[in-house]
């Protein structure tokens, strides 16, 4: 046996017990060798961070790639073992949510806004930019003028070995797009077969691949760190580059949604557009192949997010309103077969699909026949359908944090922006967890007690918010609204602040108890 492996059981008074050695040596005549497995480590925790909002001493007015590394070995010091990050595609200038990750106008490039100066060797001073958008345009303009004064950066052994050989066709189109649009060229992909390297790389063109390259390296540095579990939005914003790329492979004429529910009494409308199921299936799904095959290229993970869209979409014309939406049948056998031919026998990359909403049955059928794993809400499911291979979270981005939850500044805040949700299911909400942890005197007991559920739950990974973790009353994002936070509010502290905070340990520790058994 391996030195490293430990087989325990639990008796029936809860206590565990490890295993004697003639069960272990019946084990592994049962099981053959097991050299590779150890038990111990199989159960992890990790946490969720929108990138967007962390701030550190050295960032530029908002969360980085460098921060997210901080972020990492500040609490992989305390057990962490593995990240989930919010989307990191290129914005959409011109939609609504032009700040919201989960609405890019590319899901196949990094935005430059996540690109970190220090990291980058680029000194930048003057105050802190003021908002997303000044953080994005001041960054923008530091790298441009990096390359331009520095031509010899561009043929840098490293920098042409991946613009050669790392980058997808996809991101060389979407670069080759990127660069024209900025001089009101448009962009004849079939050009791209008859360039030069050099031509490819040349002064206009240089700065936009000079950006990716960077921000993939600084990727590559923080996955060092643990592995790095990306979020692969339903939908993209029109105008952005993955529209222009595909046009006859994304809707551009409905906006995708969701219809009533428990959680809001009123239909949601998304300013993100989806998969034209025809369109898609006539180019042979090349635009969806590519977008995933990019994505799991930077990641050691994937969160697909509403993946019940493989299944079917609502959708919502744009000239219409919220009432007038209509469900769009996907090929739900084509989609769920491409997914999984992108997983390898031992489970990686990893493929989480939310699947909350509105059921499916032909989707769930399929899901559950190639036994994909699952992304979880444990306040939604309260540990009753929970599978090992699923990821578990307690709260995301799109539901209350636990303190606005408890102080229902949530509830005040959806009534401020005009969005009247239902106050009665919240309430509910908030009872029926006390009574699911047995109730509590207090924010602090409440917390602590839904944390040592969601270390013990069936799932062999949780993860656990960090605005949550953080204390945060308000979340960063209201589904369906243009308006409020939506990732521009910053975390209260920055990560040098909030580092020694022995309540943040404390919750670490909470997790690491049941996950290391």
């Amino acid at each position: 046996m391996h030195p490293n492996v430990v087989l325990n059981y639990t008796r029936s008074d809860g206590v565990s017990v490890q295993a004697s050695d003639r069960a272990i040596r019946w084990v592994s005549k049962a099981l053959g060798p097991l050299q590779s497995i150890d038990f111990r480590t199989t159960r992890k925790w990790g946490f969720s961070v929108s990138t967007f909002a962390l701030r550190s001493n050295e960032s530029l007015g908002i969360g980085d790639l460098d921060d997210l590394r901080k972020c990492m070995d500040t609490l992989g010091q305390m057990g962490a073992e593995f990240c989930t990050i919010s989307p990191l595609g290129l914005w959409s200038s011109r939609s609504p949510y032009e700040h919201y990750p989960y609405a890019p106008g590319s899901r196949i490039l990094i935005d430059p806004v996540h690109v970190s100066m220090a990291s980058a060797g680029i000194i930048s001073t003057g105050p802190a930019p003021s908002s997303w958008k000044e953080a994005r345009r001041r960054k923008i303009a530091l790298i441009r003028r990096l390359v331009t004064e520095n031509p010899l950066i561009l043929r840098q052994d490293e920098f042409r070995k991946w613009a050669a050989e790392a980058t997808t066709r996809a991101q060389r189109e979407a670069l080759f797009a990127l660069e024209r649009k900025s001089r009101s060229i448009e962009p004849h992909y079939d050009e791209l077969s008859s360039m030069t390297d050099d031509e490819l790389l040349g002064a206009d063109l240089g700065p936009y691949w000079w950006t990716q390259y960077e921000a993939e390296r600084q990727l590559k540095i923080a996955r060092m760190v643990m592995p790095v579990y990306g979020d692969l939005p339903v939908g993209v914003a029109s105008p952005g580059l993955d529209a222009e790329m595909w046009p006859h492979s994304i809707l551009t004429g409905a906006n995708l949604g969701a219809p009533s529910d428990a959680d809001h009494v009123k239909p949601q409308v998304w300013a993100v557009h989806g998969w034209d199921p025809r369109g898609l299936a006539r180019c042979g799904y090349v635009p969806y192949r590519q977008t995933l095959e990019t994505n799991l290229k930077f990641y050691s993970g994937l969160r697909v997010d509403h993946a019940l869209a493989l299944g079917r979409q609502y959708i919502v014309p744009i000239a219409g309103d919220t009432f007038e939406g209509v469900y769009v049948r996907s090929d739900t056998s084509a989609l769920t077969e491409i997914l999984v031919s992108h997983v390898s026998p031992d489970g990686t990359p990893y493929l989480y699909l939310e699947l909350i909403g509105t059921p499916f049955d032909e989707l769930e059928a399929f899901v559950s026949y190639h036994g994909l794993p699952r992304y979880r809400l444990l306040l939604a499911d309260l540990d009753q359908r929970i599978d090992r291979k699923d990821l578990v979270a307690l709260t995301n981005h799109d539901t209350p944090t636990l303190k606005g939850l408890w102080t229902r500044c949530d509830l005040a805040m959806q009534h401020s922006l005009g969005f009247h949700g239902d106050d009665a299911a919240l309430n509910q909400l908030l009872e029926r967890t006390r009574e699911y942890v047995g109730g509590s005197a207090c924010f602090s007991e409440y917390q602590n007690a839904l944390y040592e559920r969601l270390s013990g739950c069936a799932a062999d990974r949780v993860t656990a918010h960090l605005e949550d973790m953080l204390g945060m009353e308000y979340r960063l994002h209201y589904p369906g609204h243009a308006k409020g936070p939506d990732y521009q509010a910053p975390h209260p502290r920055t990560i040098e602040q909030w580092r020694s905070d022995g309540r943040v340990q404390e919750l670490c520790e909470i997790l690491s108890t049941k996950r290391g058994m």
